[in-house]
């Protein structure tokens, strides 16, 4: 069933909040510090790691880790799950999000230094660096397989899983070099080649049959055709990541260097406004096109990559009103995290500053702990989530469960899952997956 449903109560809520938040910024700027909050709002979000960005990937981990054991309950409603053949579900958008996520703080999609490598050596650096997150996917498999667990085959295949997809998007990403310049239309050209070759080329009668060969591949077809779709996602994150790098430096340049002229003020501040609310409305324009996530085709890439822009926005405009009402958190200073295994993959940590998610550097702010903790060992915490869904699903009969008892046990796993990434947290550590 589709989640047509949800998309305008997110619609009305997102309108809801610009409206509340131009209103109370329209209001600061009349005040009496009306300069010194607009100084604190640019230099803070002029900093090189975006707090708003830290909050978007770890808000992501955090509603994947409770959707995939909530919908494994009656009382989850299903037209929120995930759509088997059209349309799109709200669980569609988890993990097509998380891809997105990891792809706004790639260093491998952004790393000029892999330029003067020759092919051979990317490819290779790109299996090294893939090889843990093809060790989890294999040890996924064997554990389901030893235990018995229930498996959707029609997701992503008989022996595939997301810890797979995320390897080879990760491989893709190092072995293939795109110009940052590029990351956005290439993104864009590789969701309409998978478009085309779905479309076109019989690649989605293929996906969609029931015809299930003995050959690896066949087997898999649902993930194995995915891949290109993921891939473009990733690069349509990285390019939205250096994007914000360069324009809210720029902004925020733009609004100091306007406060300096007391009789400019007021045309600064209007700029800065009309430039949030653009970004805004633009992301939304995609929204509304019908998706198919099981083959990971372009509509599902631009739903995709819509919904994560207006998120951002929203945490954007969060960032930035917080900011000017309370001033900016202490910082934060933090080791940064060591490279995922994957650099750039789906699940990567933040170590780059220009991007801004993981830990905070040396002049970073803090997003809030909860979020903070989730960023900072992202794909670790979703695959421990996964395990502990794994858990409850083996020790509980889930379909047979009322909804009050469904609660608990949900609000029991998430309050675990968040205690966990607090805890590492708290004990400085990174877990390099």
């Amino acid at each position: 069933m589709s989640a047509a449903d949800a998309v305008p109560v997110f619609l009305m809520l997102l309108l809801l909040w610009v409206s509340v938040a131009l209103k109370i910024w329209l209001k600061m700027l009349r005040g009496p510090g009306a300069r010194q909050q607009l100084a604190l709002v640019a230099q803070h979000v002029g900093e090189p790691r975006k707090r708003f960005v830290s909050a978007f990937r770890g808000a992501t981990t955090l509603l994947t880790a409770l959707g995939i054991l909530a919908v494994d309950f009656q009382a989850f409603p299903r037209r929120y799950a995930k759509a088997e053949r059209h349309g799109q579900g709200l669980m569609d958008a988890g993990v097509g999000a998380v891809v997105f996520a990891g792809g706004l703080v790639s260093k491998a999609a952004l790393a000029d230094a892999a330029a003067s490598r020759g092919a051979l050596r990317r490819v290779l650096s790109g299996l090294r660096s893939a090889a843990p997150l093809l060790a989890l996917g294999l040890a996924r498999l064997l554990a389901t397989r030893a235990a018995g667990y229930q498996q959707h085959v029609g997701e992503y295949g008989v022996h595939w899983n997301f810890f797979l997809t995320a390897a080879a998007v990760g491989l893709l990403t190092l072995a293939v070099r795109v110009p940052r310049r590029l990351l956005l239309p290439v993104g864009l050209l590789v969701a309409a080649a998978h478009q085309a070759a779905l479309s076109l080329g019989g690649l989605s009668d293929w996906v969609h049959s029931e015809e299930r060969g003995p050959g690896w591949v066949s087997l898999n077809k649902e993930g194995v055709a995915s891949v290109a779709g993921y891939w473009a996602i990733h690069l349509l994150g990285a390019a939205a990541g250096e994007h914000l790098r360069g324009s809210c430096a720029a902004a925020s340049a733009g609004v100091r260097a306007r406060l300096t002229v007391p009789h400019k003020r007021g045309g600064g501040a209007g700029a800065g406004g009309g430039g949030g609310g653009g970004g805004g409305s633009g992301h939304e324009g995609g929204v509304g096109a019908a998706s198919q996530a099981l083959a990971c085709n372009a509509a599902y890439v631009l739903w995709v990559s819509a919904q994560c822009g207006a998120s951002l926005a929203m945490c954007l405009i969060t960032d930035a009103v917080s900011t000017a009402l309370v001033g900016a958190p202490p910082h934060r200073t933090l080791p940064l995290p060591p490279g995922p295994s994957g650099p750039g993959g789906p699940g990567a940590p933040s170590s780059s500053g220009s991007s801004g998610g993981g830990a905070a550097g040396a002049s970073g702010y803090g997003a809030p702990l909860l979020l903070e903790a989730f960023n900072r060992n992202m794909l670790a915490l979703f695959l421990a989530a996964n395990l502990a869904t794994g858990a409850v699903n083996l020790g509980v009969d889930t379909l047979s469960v009322g909804h009050g008892a469904a609660r608990a046990i949900v609000g029991t796993y998430l309050v675990a899952v968040c205690l966990l990434a607090v805890a590492l947290d708290a004990l400085n550590i990174t877990l390099k997956l």
